[in-house]
């Protein structure tokens, strides 16, 4: 019953993340590495505001509330991001 359970979790955990783009899950992985968003654009050489509306689109595609739910769904779905 618990497998099945996890199981179920790991599928809808996967699911939520496959809507989004291939520059999405870089600022997931950085995100759940603790980065700042300074340190994100930067990285990726794109600007704070950009970073933010992804993240925004990020948390809007996946149903987290905020990079602490983000990190447990990754977590989850058992998929390495990054």
């Amino acid at each position: 019953m618990v497998w099945h359970s996890l199981n179920q979790r790991q599928t809808e955990s996967r699911k939520r993340l496959s809507a989004l783009t291939p520059r999405e899950l870089e600022i997931v992985s950085m995100t759940i590495e603790g980065l700042p968003n300074k340190v994100i654009a930067r990285r990726l050489a794109i600007s704070l505001r950009t970073v933010e509306h992804h993240k925004t689109n990020i948390l809007n595609k996946t149903g987290a509330v905020n990079s602490l739910e983000l990190s447990k769904l990754v977590q989850d779905s058992g998929l390495s991001i990054g």
